[in-house]
C-alpha cells in the first residue's frame, strides 16, 4: 500500500496511507484547519504561528505510536492473543479518530466555540444531543437484538455525557458528528477500513466502528453493563482504554501533541518531553472490583494497588519478614505489630502499647515506633500508617470514606469490598476490567509531563497579555455582527445581541456542508477577521474592541500572574476570593450567574468606579487556565516484577505539587498604568469592601 510522507517540525516524518490523505485529508472539511489557529498565544509568541491542520497530524502520528507500544506490551498475553481481530481493527480505527478529533473545531482556537453549543440553553442541549445521538444510531439496525443493545447503551451513555453540558468541548462534539455525517456516510471510512485491513468489512460492523470514533473524539466511554464473562463486555473495556489514550485524564496523545508542538513553536521554555519513552511504556493492568463483601482466604496482594473498605486480616508472605504498608484509614481499629510511623488527620485517637502497657491520646500529630512494638490503636477520624505492620485491622463505622489505601506486600483474608489493581489469583467473585498503565521506565517522563502541562496554561496559555488580546478580538469580532440599527442599545445588550447573531453564525450545516450555499461555509479565522476589519473601516457600528486590537492598544494588568494575585490577596480565604469576583460586577453578592469577563461600562455600578470613576477597569478570568489536579493516585506503574504501584506511591510528591491557580483568580486591567503605591491602594481598598461583606 502506497504511503507518503509529511514533514512535521515537531516529529520529524509523519508516515500516512496514501488513500488517507485521498479520502479524509484532502478534503473541504479536514483541508479548512490549515486557516484555524492552534492557540491564542501568537500575541506573547509571534513565531507560534501553527494550526490545527499540523496538530491533528501530529495526533494521529502519535496515536500510531501509542498504539503500537500498547500492543508490544501485551503482544504474548492472553487479552492480544485471544482478541487478535479486535485490536487488529480497532487500532486502525483509533488512529482515524485521532486524525480527525479536531476536524470540527471552531475558528480562533476555543474563543467561539461556545457558539456550537449553549449550555444554558436546555432547547439548545436537548436539540445537540439528540443531532449527536442520531449521527451515532441512525445506521444501526434495530431489528436485531445487538442493534437495540447498542442503541440504548448509546443512549444511556449520552445521557450521562449531556448531564453537565458545561464540561462538554463544543469543538469535540461537532468533530464526532462529522465524523459520521461527512466521513461516515459518504463511505469514506468503510473504504479506508477495507483498504488498511485487506477485508470487506460489513455495514454493521462499520457502524459500530464510527460509535467508537465518535466516542473517542468526546472521550465517552462505554458504561459498564452487561455479562462480565462475554467477549463483548471485555471489548468495551478495550475500547475505553483507547478511547482514553484519546481523550483522557492526563495523557492521552491530544495533549501530549499540543504540550511539546505548543512549546516547540512559540520557543518558550519549558521541560523537554520524552514521548517516544513515555507512548513505548504503555500497558494495560488488571482491575478486580469486589461490588459486594466477598470471602477472601490468602489472598496474595503482591504489591498490588487497592482501594478497599474491608474487615479482614493481614498476614504476611513469609515467616521471617513482615508486611509493608502505606495505609489511610478511616475510623478503624488496629491489633498488631507495627513498626514506622502514624499519621493522625484529627479526632481522639487511642493508642494503646502493649509491651510497655501505656496508653496515649493524640488528635492531629504524629506517632513514632523505631521497632516492631504491638499496638491496639482506635482512629476516630483518620490516620495514615506508613511501616511494616502485621495485625488485623477493623473498620469501624463503615461509611462511604471508610478505605484502605495504600501499598500492600501481604496476604489477606477475610470480607473484602473494593478494588484490587494489578494482576491477582483468585477464585472469589469479581469484575474484572482494565485500564492503562505505564512501565516504570517512563516514570521520570510522567512526572515531565504532569509538570510541563499546567505550566504550558498557568505560564502561556493564561498569560495577561494573551488573556486580554483574546478578550479584545473576540470582542471586536461580535460587536462587527451589530449594524448601525443597534447603536443605541446599552452595553450589555449589545453583548447579548452579538452573542445571539454568534449562535446563529455557529451552525452546524451552515459551515460544513456545502449544499445549504452559506456565506460562512468553511468558516475560519481569517473570515471573522476580515468582517472586523471591514465594520472598524466602515464604522458600521463603533467598535473599540477592534481599533485596539489592530494597533494592539492594550490596558495595564494591576497583577501580572496568579503569583501577584496570591500574593495581593493572600489574606483573604477562597469564599471571598469569591466574592471580591462579584463585587466588581455592581457593588452587591446577589448576582447567581457572572460572565468570565467584564468592564465598567458594562456595569456602571462596579464597585471600581467607587474607587475611581476616572478610570477604566475590565476584569477577566482567563479561559486558557484548565489546570489538571496532580491525581497521582489514578496513575498506575507497572514494576519490573509485574506488581502495580500509583504514581503517587513511587515518586517525590513536592515534584508534582507547583502552585497552580484556583477557580477565583482573575486579571483585573487598567485604562492607565498605575505606579506600584497606587496598586497597593487598590488592592487595600478591595480587600477591605469583601470583608465588610
Amino acid at each position: 500500500m502506497a504511503n507518503k510522507l509529511i514533514r512535521d517540525t515537531i516529529h520529524g516524518y509523519i508516515e500516512i496511507p496514501e488513500i488517507i490523505i485521498n479520502e479524509l485529508i484532502d478534503t473541504p472539511v479536514f483541508q479548512r484547519l490549515r486557516q484555524i489557529e492552534q492557540t491564542s498565544m501568537r500575541t506573547l509568541y509571534p513565531s507560534a504561528h501553527h494550526d490545527r491542520f499540523v496538530h491533528s497530524l501530529g495526533v494521529y502520528h502519535l496515536g500510531k505510536l501509542a498504539f503500537s507500544g500498547l500492543i508490544h506490551n501485551i503482544l504474548k498475553k492472553d487479552i492480544y492473543e485471544n482478541n487478535k481481530k479486535f485490536w487488529e481493527r480497532y487500532g486502525k480505527c483509533f488512529e482515524l479518530a485521532c486524525l480527525l478529533h479536531d476536524c470540527g473545531h471552531a475558528p480562533m482556537s476555543h474563543s467561539f466555540e461556545y457558539g456550537y453549543l449553549n449550555y444554558k440553553d436546555e432547547n439548545d442541549c436537548l436539540e445537540k444531543k439528540k443531532r449527536l445521538l442520531t449521527s451515532m444510531i441512525d445506521n444501526i439496525d434495530q431489528s436485531a437484538e445487538n442493534g437495540r443493545k447498542i442503541i440504548e447503551q448509546t443512549e444511556f451513555d449520552l445521557n450521562e455525557y449531556f448531564k453537565i453540558p458545561k464540561k462538554i468541548a463544543p469543538h469535540e462534539m461537532v468533530s464526532a458528528i462529522l465524523v459520521s455525517e461527512v466521513y461516515g456516510k459518504s463511505g469514506k471510512i468503510k473504504k479506508i477500513l477495507d483498504s488498511l485491513l485487506e477485508t470487506i468489512i460489513s455495514e454493521n460492523e462499520i457502524d459500530e466502528y464510527i460509535i467508537f470514533m465518535q466516542r473517542a473524539i468526546i472521550g465517552l466511554p462505554y458504561s459498564s453493563s452487561g455479562d462480565e464473562s462475554t467477549s463483548q463486555y471485555l471489548e468495551n473495556c478495550f475500547k475505553n482504554c483507547l478511547i482514553s489514550l484519546l481523550n483522557g485524564n492526563f495523557f492521552d496523545v491530544d495533549k501530549l501533541d499540543y504540550i511539546v508542538r505548543d512549546t516547540a513553536e512559540a520557543g518558550a521554555s519549558n521541560i523537554t518531553i520524552d514521548i517516544p519513552r513515555i507512548l513505548n511504556s504503555l500497558t494495560l493492568v488488571e482491575i478486580h472490583s469486589f461490588e459486594k463483601e466477598t470471602e477472601v482466604e490468602s489472598l496474595e496482594l503482591n504489591n498490588s494497588v487497592y482501594f478497599t473498605g474491608c474487615e479482614s486480616e493481614l498476614f504476611d508472605r513469609s515467616e521471617n519478614s513482615d508486611c509493608e504498608c502505606a495505609l489511610e484509614l478511616y475510623d478503624a481499629e488496629l491489633k498488631g505489630k507495627f513498626q514506622g510511623t502514624l499519621h493522625f488527620g484529627g479526632g481522639n485517637n487511642r493508642i494503646k502499647v502493649i509491651d510497655d502497657e501505656e496508653d496515649y491520646q493524640i488528635g492531629n500529630g504524629k506517632k513514632n515506633f523505631s521497632s516492631l512494638t504491638e499496638i491496639e490503636v482506635k482512629i476516630e477520624n483518620s490516620c495514615k500508617m506508613i511501616g511494616r505492620y502485621n495485625g488485623q485491622i477493623e473498620l469501624l463505622g463503615h461509611s462511604k470514606e471508610s478505605k484502605i489505601d495504600g501499598t500492600i506486600n501481604a496476604k489477606i483474608s477475610g470480607k473484602l469490598k473494593g478494588k484490587i489493581i494489578g494482576f491477582i489469583n483468585t477464585s472469589a467473585e469479581n469484575k474484572l476490567t482494565y485500564e492503562v498503565g505505564y512501565k516504570k521506565t517512563s516514570l521520570s517522563v510522567i512526572e515531565d509531563t504532569l509538570i510541563a502541562r499546567n505550566r504550558l496554561y498557568l505560564w502561556i496559555y493564561a498569560h495577561h497579555k494573551v488573556t486580554y488580546n483574546d478578550y479584545l478580538l473576540r470582542r471586536g469580532i461580535l460587536r462587527s455582527f451589530l449594524n448601525s440599527s443597534d447603536s443605541a442599545m446599552g452595553e450589555l445588550e449589545k453583548n447579548q445581541a452579538s452573542n445571539s447573531a454568534l449562535s446563529n453564525i455557529m451552525n452546524i450545516d451552515n459551515i460544513f456542508f456545502e449544499k445549504n450555499q452559506s456565506p460562512y461555509y468553511l468558516l475560519c479565522d481569517g473570515d471573522l477577521i476580515c468582517e472586523m476589519k471591514k465594520n472598524a473601516i466602515c464604522n458600521i457600528e463603533e467598535n473599540s474592541f477592534a481599533e485596539d486590537w489592530i494597533s494592539r492598544k492594550h490596558m495595564f494588568a494591576v497583577w501580572k500572574s496568579y503569583v501577584e494575585y496570591n500574593n495581593f490577596f493572600s489574606n483573604l480565604n477562597l469564599k471571598q476570593r469569591q466574592k471580591l469576583w462579584k463585587l466588581l460586577f455592581n457593588g452587591n453578592n446577589n448576582i447567581d450567574e457572572l460572565p468570565s469577563e467584564a468592564n465598567t461600562k458594562e456595569f456602571e455600578n462596579s464597585i471600581l468606579n467607587q474607587y475611581s470613576s476616572e478610570i477604566n477597569y475590565t476584569w477577566i478570568k482567563p479561559s486558557g487556565i484548565k489546570l489538571k489536579e496532580m491525581d497521582t493516585s489514578n496513575i498506575y506503574i507497572v514494576l519490573s516484577d509485574s506488581s502495580v504501584k500509583r504514581l503517587k506511591d513511587v515518586i517525590l510528591q513536592s515534584k508534582v505539587t507547583e502552585q497552580y491557580a484556583d477557580e477565583s483568580f482573575f486579571y483585573l486591567y487598567t485604562s492607565r498604568k498605575m505606579e506600584p503605591d497606587e496598586k497597593l491602594q487598590l488592592i487595600s481598598f478591595l480587600k477591605k469592601k469583601v470583608k465588610q461583606l
